[in-house]
């Protein structure tokens, strides 16, 4: 399994409850439309086990020709630990991709 940190290079308010976070694109990652990843906040596999509450399987909702890896989600006042992290996430702060 290859893993990528990614940085945020945009954050989008698309509703009160909805974001649609923007991540750089590593040259030589691929996928296919429609495709999906698991996110993971820095530091989820630190340890003997990795926080499976830090990590989501998420849809990609931008091609790999716009350069760009972008996922929508609902984020604030969740019940998620993973979508309460993320929501706390600004410009310039990095995720892992795998």
């Amino acid at each position: 399994m290859e893993k990528y940190t990614l940085k945020i290079i945009d954050i989008i308010d698309e509703t009160d409850n909805t974001k649609t976070y923007f991540f750089e694109k590593p040259k030589n990652l691929t996928w296919e439309p429609g495709s999906h990843t698991h996110i993971g906040h820095i530091g989820f596999d630190i340890g003997d086990q990795p926080t499976k509450e830090w990590v989501r399987h998420m849809s990609i909702t931008t091609l790999p020709a716009e350069n760009k890896i972008a996922i929508t989600t609902r984020v604030p006042g969740s019940k998620s630990e993973f979508k309460n992290k993320l929501s706390e996430l600004k410009i310039g702060d990095e995720v892992v991709f795998f």
